[in-house]
């Protein structure tokens, strides 16, 4: 501390860009804060929403089935079924792809030795399945558990961990996986999200 009062002394816009990074850390956490919000709120919904379409799908179909005409009461049934079956392979798919991801970073995690490797695989891997802004948020834990250990390279090797787990996610378990339980080719997979990932990107 009185090394600090000497430095501010002989240098006062030290402290000043010190209140600086305070607000603008301030302004990142609250903001941090409200998307965790929505993930948390997101990851609560979701499985409730499911587990109450599992509960009453043979109610729910038949009352689909009773809006449709007897006209056309043959091929909204084949659809539907086939779109059934279609969901069913993308949530297994889903599922198989979350689990791997989750081993990849907590194994990943483990050989940087970064603390609470199994935790943050298991958080890295769930936030995976939201598009974008898991992966952003993915970060936080990670520069929090960094910034305690006071580690700034442990917090780069977990960002190298983490682009290495998309890369085998994107290049390999979505196309394997979706090919197979979608019933979709491989390279229709890998073509499609080829061109998906072209039109986000800037011109």
């Amino acid at each position: 501390n009185e090394r600090l009062a000497k430095l501010q002394e002989s240098y006062p816009y030290i402290q000043q860009g010190i209140d600086t990074l305070q607000k603008r850390l301030a302004s990142d956490i609250g903001g941090a804060v409200k998307i965790a919000g929505s993930v948390i709120a997101a990851l609560l919904t979701i499985p409730l929403v499911a587990i109450i379409l599992l509960a009453s799908r043979s109610t729910l179909r038949q009352t689909v089935y009773d809006l449709v005409p007897n006209d056309y009461f043959e091929i909204t049934v084949t659809v539907l079924n086939d779109i059934i079956e279609k969901l069913k392979g993308y949530v297994v798919a889903k599922t198989a792809e979350t689990g791997v991801m989750i081993v990849l970073h907590a194994i990943g995690f483990a050989l940087i030795g970064l603390p609470n490797a199994l935790f943050l695989g298991i958080l890295a891997g769930l936030l995976n399945l939201i598009p974008y802004i898991g992966k952003l948020v993915t970060f936080v834990p990670l520069a929090l558990v960094t910034l305690v250990e006071g580690n700034g390279m442990l917090f780069v090797y977990s960002l190298i961990v983490v682009v290495i787990a998309q890369v085998i996610d994107n290049t390999v378990l979505q196309t394997y996986l979706i090919g197979k339980f979608v019933d979709i080719h491989p390279l229709i997979v890998l073509i499609v999200t080829s061109t998906f990932l072209s039109n986000l990107s800037p011109a």
